[in-house]
């Protein structure tokens, strides 16, 4: 293998990091050594943070959400029996929106 050429990509992508990924859609192969995958100056790994950090927005809401939810059901039905389970679901709650909180604090400061 040393020396060797990788071959080119085919199949399923959603293993590759997303720059791959995204050269791979609809299905065509790609010859990775064509393409750096890792940055290679301070502008492109600056550029690829700001990107990561961007793509976070839509997780953090949704998981902030779906803990609220499960928040509100749980307490809805709370007979007082399992307070360990209601402590868990609340406090996961309150972190998830401690995170999105300081998400946006960083992304703005």
């Amino acid at each position: 293998m040393v020396g060797q050429l990788p071959k080119p990509l085919t199949g399923d992508p959603r293993h590759l990091p997303r720059k791959i990924r995204l050269l791979t859609r609809g299905g065509g192969a790609v010859d990775i050594a064509a393409f750096s995958i890792w940055p290679d100056t301070e502008s492109e790994i600056d550029k690829h943070h700001t990107e990561a950090f961007r793509d976070l927005d839509p997780p953090f809401c949704d998981c902030e959400s779906m803990a609220k939810i499960a928040a509100q059901m749980v307490f809805a039905r709370d007979d007082g029996t399992n307070r360990e389970m209601l402590f868990a679901v609340a406090h996961v709650s309150e972190m998830l929106t401690a995170l999105k909180k300081n998400y946006y604090a960083a992304w703005y400061d």
